[in-house]
């Protein structure tokens, strides 16, 4: 059994990315997911290569903030009047899917675009480009015409890894209510991320494109605090798991409110990315309990 313990959202602002390397130089995160248009991506990124020593590093696909990589003229279906992609995965999908088939069709190029922009950004700066692990922000590869678009690629860049979700339902710890509620939309959301996770497990099967047969984290979304990773690790004991390979999915990173700024327009984002939550999660991967438990069981 090996357990890959991956941050979220690398480069997105500066301290987010501060916050993710000392998850990895104190804790035990042992995989990177990088936003290659995130704000700071490119001056953050030489900070975690000299930090990345054994550290699995991949691309947090990125459609839904933030300036594209590829040219406005390429991507405009995915993008607001100030030139951002704003689209996140249910108003992705209800755009698409609301579209006529010609409108479908640029909406899909637009996507292609964008991730062959984003990938070959990653390529020119990472030492292992020729390995390439995919996954995204909020989980839109999992949309069914990105992820097409995505194994439509595979014969151009050969794809290494591709995160599918594949949670349990461990949920017997308790929260206020207010969390409470959240972690009830967390659930549906997980819901179905595992069903079309189980609709591309053989197409990855038959690609010979690897994804974790267990995996831990949209449940718990904003609370991958010390209490929910020593719950996932009794779990994964108590069950004698023999998995090929497991992930959990931390977001150990927070911006800071000097970065507020970058979501002036999305309050939401602006409360998500800035959030307390993200604080105990980077507290939880670097406490001594939680590194003398996992240790033995690291990738």
């Amino acid at each position: 059994m090996s357990i890959l313990i991956t941050a979220d959202d690398f480069g997105l602002t500066r301290s987010t990315s501060s916050g993710i390397i000392e998850s990895i130089s104190n804790g035990i995160v042992n995989s990177v997911a990088i936003i290659a248009n995130g704000y700071e991506s490119t001056n953050s990124l030489p900070l975690l290569l000299n930090n990345a020593v054994n550290i699995n590093l991949s691309m947090h696909l990125n459609l839904c903030e933030g300036k594209p990589l590829g040219l406005e003229s390429e991507v405009y279906p995915l993008l607001n009047e100030d030139g951002e992609l704003y689209l996140d995965f249910i108003p992705l999908v209800r755009k698409y899917y609301l579209s006529s088939d010609k409108y479908k069709e640029k909406i899909e190029l637009a996507i292609k675009y964008e991730i062959e922009h984003q990938i070959d950004f990653l390529k020119n700066v990472l030492p292992n480009s020729n390995k390439i692990d995919i996954n995204s922000h909020h989980h839109m590869h999992l949309i069914p015409f990105v992820f097409k678009q995505i194994i439509n690629l595979h014969s151009k860049y050969q794809f290494s890894n591709i995160r599918l979700i594949r949670e349990p339902f461990i949920y017997n710890y308790k929260f206020p209510t207010r969390i409470l509620s959240i972690k009830n939309l967390n659930i549906i959301k997980a819901v179905l991320l595992n069903n079309l996770s189980k609709r591309y497990s053989p197409i990855l099967d038959g690609l010979n494109i690897s994804y974790p047969e267990l995996f831990f984290g949209v449940i718990d979304t904003g609370f991958m605090n010390k209490e929910a990773m020593l719950n996932i690790f009794n779990y994964i004991l108590n069950k004698n798991l023999k998995h090929k390979y497991i992930e959990i999915l931390l977001h150990p990173g927070r911006a800071s409110v000097n970065e507020i700024s970058h979501w002036k327009s999305n309050n939401r984002l602006s409360t998500y990315h800035t959030s307390h939550f993200r604080d105990s999660e980077r507290e939880g991967v670097i406490s001594d309990i939680i590194v003398s438990k996992f240790n033995n069981y690291l990738k």
